[in-house]
């Protein structure tokens, strides 16, 4: 009986373990939000089991042909309430590259608002549904767009 009771506790710890969700690693985000511009890339790196780093890169024209580059980098932590996926956001920081010196200082006070509204703006929304699709690819949905992720090999 004992064996018996020993087995029981086993194979309950091995499916509770089996039926944690993991997305640990490094993916590429595609989106299908309409304020995304064309040609941003985006993606996210999960870890230990609860830290999040997102970066979104993307090249911007501006007057004269040239183009500046945008950096961002979010910080923050991710969690799971049955298939909602939480992200909340403590950090975010965007930078520009290749601007002119007639709009620099400008551009990198925008980019103090921007930074404040981004933050804000994925602690509002960053509840959304998560669902596997594979062991390579997830996707989140949310109010106003759908993300796929896919795992970087």
């Amino acid at each position: 009986m004992h064996k018996l009771s020993l087995l029981v506790a086993l194979v309950a710890v091995a499916l509770v373990g089996c039926s944690k969700k993991s997305v640990d690693g490094t993916w590429n985000i595609a989106t299908d939000a309409k304020t995304m511009p064309p040609g941003t890339k985006l993606a996210a790196t999960f870890s230990d089991g609860s830290k999040m780093h997102m970066t979104m890169d993307m090249d911007q024209q501006i007057p004269g042909g040239k183009a500046a580059h945008i950096h961002g980098d979010i910080d923050g932590t991710y969690s799971f309430q049955g298939d909602i996926m939480e992200l909340q956001a403590d950090n975010v920081k965007f930078s520009a590259t290749g601007l002119p010196d007639s709009v620099k200082s400008v551009v990198e006070a925008q980019m103090k608002s921007i930074n404040e509204q981004t933050k804000n703006e994925i602690n509002k929304e960053g509840r959304e549904k998560y669902e596997k699709v594979d062991d390579n690819t997830f996707t989140l949905t949310g109010t106003q767009s759908k993300e796929t992720f896919t795992r970087v090999k």
